[in-house]
């Protein structure tokens, strides 16, 4: 598990910096020749070399530059694993970045994901977040329910409609419901800080 975990976030990296640095190379306006690179990740890391332009870290971030020195890509070095943020080792050896992901609990930041506004909520009490936070999971699986009919039935409705319906509340429902009771959970888990 830790593998894939590990190679995922090496194959991200790689798609973001190449995103990133396709994009940057398709201004018209930069007058620069074109920086292409090649990407390759083992279960360990991933390498990332150019062919132009240069590799540096600053301000914690890997960045691509120009030969004039304008930044053309960057990303963070660091990603997330559950409720932890890891940092990402750089080594860079000319126009070549070696990546690799530092999953040592010492070097890690907890760093849990708040719901959105979640710091401007006005629970006074657990009460009022358990039941603000009921209220959320009912209403998303429901709207979810009723999107999965909808659908289910639109799309079922040349074959059989109540065979569409049952399809679409297995297969949008059932997620959406899955979805909605682990932001439940997370929220009345965590600990509680009353509004001021």
């Amino acid at each position: 598990m830790l593998m894939r975990n590990l190679a995922a976030t090496a194959t991200m990296l790689i798609a973001a910096l190449g995103v990133a640095a396709g994009t940057a190379a398709a201004d018209p306006a930069a007058a620069d020749a074109p920086i292409n690179f090649t990407a390759e990740s083992t279960d360990t890391q991933a390498i990332v070399s150019l062919d132009a332009g240069s590799i540096v870290v600053e301000d914690g971030a890997l960045k691509i530059k120009a030969a004039n020195g304008n930044v053309v890509a960057g990303t963070p070095l660091k990603f997330r694993l559950d409720e932890f943020e890891f940092p990402i080792a750089a080594d860079i050896a000319g126009r070549t970045a070696t990546l690799t992901p530092q999953l040592d609990m010492s070097k890690a930041v907890y760093k849990p994901v708040a719901l959105p506004f979640e710091d401007k909520a006005p629970w006074k009490s657990e009460y009022d977040r358990e039941q603000a936070a009921w209220s959320r999971m009912t209403g998303t699986i429901s709207l979810g329910a009723s999107i999965a009919t909808l659908v289910g039935g639109l799309g079922g409705a040349a074959a059989m409609g109540a065979l569409g319906t049952v399809a679409g509340q297995i297969f949008i429902t059932a997620p959406v419901a899955i979805g909605a009771a682990i932001q439940y959970f997370t929220t009345i888990n965590q600990p509680f800080n009353p509004a001021k």
